[in-house]
């Protein structure tokens, strides 16, 4: 594999034979060439590593780091991984995407501009929008935030804290994010997701930043780990066991945070951070009116009905 590159792609598998070769050549296909390929595989028992090690033969920007791992998850995979990265910039990659030509190239452009009015060592972060897509590839929506009724501007911590915007394999991180102290001493049990982490990371120390173009064809299947569900207030309403355990674990990754990071973030976020991990300490009929108070709301009205119902019911 080739040294220095300037973005290094994470890309955790498991079971992915079916669609990780597309995925593959997409990235291979890409506009912005100066990359290298980190597969972490988590104990495939299919053919995906057959497939990712004729990748390899063919091209040198592409390496195994890690095969017949038992992680047990995306999240812990993907965590694992960061310890091998060295670039300036990584980028995360699903198994069964597709990634449109010219994404690296302007994920690192978009990257390249903002840094222009910040520090050089400020953690930063980059993402875009997606288009939902069937197992096939076939259009299910032009816009992931569309399809799932998210607002892709609402970035400030507070609302971070209780609903992820950034989905992982949409994003760019630039060094000074993916190595902040402290990483490597994050529970992975305590936090929700990868993705999540570092956009909360982002929004305590950096910048986030979104370009509203649709840069990944995010493929929905029957074996998805993660997916987009088109948002349906009915639906959503009778899901009152995962809306519950929602919450309780947005809380959980709050408290993560606070052991962590809670003793040299800045002020300002380490109140925000302290009052919604401690949130369930408060009477009940107190916690709906902290929500609204210090903006802990999640997208669109329906959702924040439903979020106001259950942290007082919790």
């Amino acid at each position: 594999m080739r040294r220095d590159a300037t973005i290094e792609i994470l890309m955790a598998t498991y079971n992915g034979s079916e669609y990780i070769g597309e995925q593959i050549e997409s990235i291979i296909q890409q506009t912005f060439c100066d990359w290298n390929l980190l597969i972490s595989d988590d104990g495939s028992e299919d053919n995906t590593l057959k497939i990712i090690e004729e990748y390899v033969k063919k091209d040198d920007r592409i390496k195994i780091v890690s095969r017949y791992g038992n992680s047990g998850s995306p999240k812990a995979n993907f965590m694992g991984m960061i310890h091998f990265a060295r670039a300036n910039y990584i980028a995360f990659a699903d198994q069964d995407d597709v990634w449109e030509p010219n994404k690296l190239e302007l994920l690192l452009r978009k990257m390249k501009q903002t840094e222009i009015h910040v520090t050089n060592d400020i953690p930063l972060l980059v993402f875009s929008d997606l288009m939902v897509v069937d197992s096939t590839l076939k259009e299910i929506d032009k816009s992931y935030f569309n399809y799932m009724r998210i607002d892709p501007y609402r970035l400030r911590f507070s609302q971070l804290l209780v609903q992820n915007t950034v989905t992982g394999c949409s994003c760019l991180l630039n060094k000074s994010l993916y190595t902040l102290p402290g990483i490597s001493e994050v529970d992975v049990n305590n936090i929700v997701m990868h993705d999540w982490l570092f956009a909360l990371l982002a929004a305590i120390f950096g910048r986030i930043e979104y370009i509203n173009i649709p840069l990944t064809n995010y493929r929905q299947h029957g074996d998805n780990s993660v997916g987009a569900l088109k948002f349906n207030f009915l639906s959503w309403c009778h899901q009152n066991s995962a809306n519950r355990q929602s919450i309780e674990k947005s809380i959980l990754q709050a408290k993560e945070l606070l052991r962590v990071y809670g003793h040299f973030m800045p002020l300002d976020r380490l109140y925000t951070l302290k009052t919604y991990a401690l949130i369930l300490n408060e009477k009940r009929i107190n916690r709906s009116i902290i929500v609204l108070k210090k903006g802990y709301l999640k997208s669109n009205l329906s959702r924040k009905l439903g979020q106001l119902l259950f942290i007082a019911l919790l």
